[in-house]
Protein backbone atom coordinates (compact mmCIF):
# COMPACT_ATOMS: atom_id res chain seq x y z
CA UNK A 1 0.00 0.00 0.00
CA UNK A 2 0.56 3.46 -0.37
CA UNK A 3 0.11 7.42 0.04
CA UNK A 4 0.19 10.13 -2.72
CA UNK A 5 0.35 13.50 -1.16
CA UNK A 6 -0.57 16.23 -4.20
CA UNK A 7 -0.14 20.02 -3.08
CA UNK A 8 -3.14 21.79 -3.35
CA UNK A 9 -1.52 24.80 -5.01
CA UNK A 10 0.13 22.74 -7.38
CA UNK A 11 -2.12 19.73 -8.45
CA UNK A 12 1.20 18.52 -10.49
CA UNK A 13 3.35 18.25 -7.95
CA UNK A 14 2.87 14.51 -5.69
CA UNK A 15 4.89 12.83 -3.61
CA UNK A 16 4.14 8.86 -3.11
CA UNK A 17 5.26 7.50 0.42
CA UNK A 18 4.93 3.94 1.94
CA UNK A 19 1.75 2.80 3.71
CA UNK A 20 1.59 0.49 6.64
CA UNK A 21 -1.60 -1.82 7.34
CA UNK A 22 -2.02 -1.19 11.12
CA UNK A 23 -5.47 -2.86 10.98
CA UNK A 24 -8.50 -3.90 8.77
CA UNK A 25 -9.14 -0.86 8.26
CA UNK A 26 -6.64 1.79 9.18
CA UNK A 27 -3.85 2.44 6.99
CA UNK A 28 -0.89 4.63 8.74
CA UNK A 29 0.99 7.11 5.49
CA UNK A 30 4.33 8.45 6.21
CA UNK A 31 4.03 12.12 5.62
CA UNK A 32 6.55 13.23 2.91
CA UNK A 33 9.44 16.16 3.15
CA UNK A 34 7.24 18.66 1.41
CA UNK A 35 9.88 21.63 1.78
CA UNK A 36 9.66 22.03 -2.18
CA UNK A 37 6.49 23.03 -2.11
CA UNK A 38 6.89 26.22 -0.17
CA UNK A 39 7.01 29.57 -1.95
CA UNK A 40 8.40 32.78 -0.41
CA UNK A 41 6.94 33.03 3.28
CA UNK A 42 4.22 30.51 3.38
CA UNK A 43 4.47 28.71 6.68
CA UNK A 44 1.77 26.19 5.66
CA UNK A 45 0.87 24.25 2.65
CA UNK A 46 -2.15 21.75 2.74
CA UNK A 47 -2.38 18.23 0.63
CA UNK A 48 -4.71 16.18 -0.95
CA UNK A 49 -3.90 12.42 0.23
CA UNK A 50 -4.83 9.41 -2.52
CA UNK A 51 -4.32 6.14 -0.96
CA UNK A 52 -3.72 2.75 -3.17
CA UNK A 53 -4.16 -0.49 -1.73
CA UNK A 54 -1.82 -1.80 -5.03
CA UNK A 55 0.52 0.75 -5.12
CA UNK A 56 -1.14 1.82 -8.80
CA UNK A 57 -4.51 3.36 -8.46
CA UNK A 58 -5.09 5.73 -5.86
CA UNK A 59 -8.18 6.63 -4.53
CA UNK A 60 -9.24 9.77 -2.85
CA UNK A 61 -10.70 9.06 0.25
CA UNK A 62 -13.44 12.10 0.83
CA UNK A 63 -10.71 15.08 0.17
CA UNK A 64 -8.40 14.07 3.40
CA UNK A 65 -6.47 17.19 3.50
CA UNK A 66 -3.27 17.40 5.48
CA UNK A 67 -1.30 20.23 6.21
CA UNK A 68 2.29 21.01 6.33
CA UNK A 69 4.35 23.38 8.07
CA UNK A 70 7.69 25.02 8.22
CA UNK A 71 9.30 24.81 11.52
CA UNK A 72 9.36 27.78 13.23
CA UNK A 73 12.91 29.23 13.99
CA UNK A 74 13.81 31.05 17.77
CA UNK A 75 16.36 34.17 17.17
CA UNK A 76 16.33 34.97 20.71
CA UNK A 77 14.25 34.92 23.63
CA UNK A 78 14.36 37.36 26.60
CA UNK A 79 12.80 39.00 29.59
CA UNK A 80 12.75 42.84 30.40
CA UNK A 81 11.63 44.55 32.92
CA UNK A 82 11.16 48.16 34.08
CA UNK A 83 12.89 47.29 36.84
CA UNK A 84 16.64 46.05 36.90
CA UNK A 85 15.05 42.85 38.69
CA UNK A 86 14.79 40.40 35.59
CA UNK A 87 13.61 37.10 36.91
CA UNK A 88 13.74 34.44 34.67
CA UNK A 89 10.94 32.11 36.78
CA UNK A 90 8.12 34.14 37.22
CA UNK A 91 7.04 37.22 36.67
CA UNK A 92 7.28 39.44 33.34
CA UNK A 93 6.63 37.38 30.33
CA UNK A 94 9.14 36.25 28.14
CA UNK A 95 9.67 38.02 24.20
CA UNK A 96 10.58 35.65 21.78
CA UNK A 97 11.59 36.41 18.48
CA UNK A 98 11.94 34.34 15.82
CA UNK A 99 10.79 33.67 12.04
CA UNK A 100 7.93 32.00 10.77
CA UNK A 101 6.13 31.77 14.01
CA UNK A 102 2.89 30.65 13.65
CA UNK A 103 -1.12 31.89 15.05
CA UNK A 104 -2.49 28.68 16.39
CA UNK A 105 -5.10 28.00 18.45
CA UNK A 106 -4.34 27.20 22.14
CA UNK A 107 -0.72 28.47 21.52
CA UNK A 108 1.66 27.20 24.29
CA UNK A 109 5.28 27.51 25.74
CA UNK A 110 6.91 24.89 27.14
CA UNK A 111 9.62 25.61 29.60
CA UNK A 112 12.11 22.98 30.80
CA UNK A 113 15.19 22.67 32.35
CA UNK A 114 18.53 21.32 30.01
CA UNK A 115 19.29 17.98 30.70
CA UNK A 116 21.09 15.18 28.49
CA UNK A 117 18.08 12.58 28.58
CA UNK A 118 15.57 15.67 27.46
CA UNK A 119 17.99 16.28 24.11
CA UNK A 120 18.93 13.03 23.54
CA UNK A 121 14.83 11.23 23.91
CA UNK A 122 13.47 14.87 22.94
CA UNK A 123 11.07 14.86 25.68
CA UNK A 124 8.52 17.15 26.37
CA UNK A 125 8.31 17.52 29.97
CA UNK A 126 8.10 20.29 31.43
CA UNK A 127 6.31 23.85 32.34
CA UNK A 128 3.28 24.61 29.79
CA UNK A 129 2.03 27.98 29.68
CA UNK A 130 -0.07 30.12 27.60
CA UNK A 131 1.48 32.18 24.51
CA UNK A 132 -0.09 35.07 22.71
CA UNK A 133 0.98 35.60 19.00
CA UNK A 134 1.83 38.69 18.10
CA UNK A 135 3.33 38.72 14.30
CA UNK A 136 5.37 35.75 12.70
CA UNK A 137 8.20 37.62 13.92
CA UNK A 138 7.21 37.79 18.00
CA UNK A 139 5.09 36.77 20.57
CA UNK A 140 5.03 36.39 24.06
CA UNK A 141 5.64 33.53 26.41
CA UNK A 142 4.48 33.60 30.24
CA UNK A 143 7.01 32.83 32.63
CA UNK A 144 6.36 30.21 35.14
CA UNK A 145 8.27 29.09 38.63
CA UNK A 146 10.53 26.13 38.06
CA UNK A 147 9.62 24.40 41.29
CA UNK A 148 13.06 24.16 43.86
CA UNK A 149 14.91 26.78 41.91
CA UNK A 150 15.81 30.01 42.74
CA UNK A 151 14.96 33.05 40.26
CA UNK A 152 17.31 33.91 37.57
CA UNK A 153 18.61 37.23 37.55
CA UNK A 154 20.03 36.88 33.48
CA UNK A 155 17.56 38.94 30.95
CA UNK A 156 17.94 35.99 28.82
CA UNK A 157 17.01 32.38 28.05
CA UNK A 158 19.73 30.42 27.56
CA UNK A 159 22.59 27.97 29.38
CA UNK A 160 19.66 25.98 31.75
CA UNK A 161 16.43 26.96 30.40
CA UNK A 162 15.07 26.97 26.74
CA UNK A 163 11.94 27.79 25.49
CA UNK A 164 10.29 25.85 22.83
CA UNK A 165 7.18 26.13 20.54
CA UNK A 166 4.10 23.74 20.21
Amino acid sequence: ASCKFTAIHDPDSSIITAARYLNDSLLACQTPNATAWFVDDETSVDAVIEIALNDQQYTRMNALVFTFFVDATIIRAEQSSTDNNLVINGGEPITVYGKKLRKETDLKCVHRTQSKVCQQTKCTQGIYVGALYLRSEKMYCGAPSFPGQAPSQSGLVGADKSVLLL
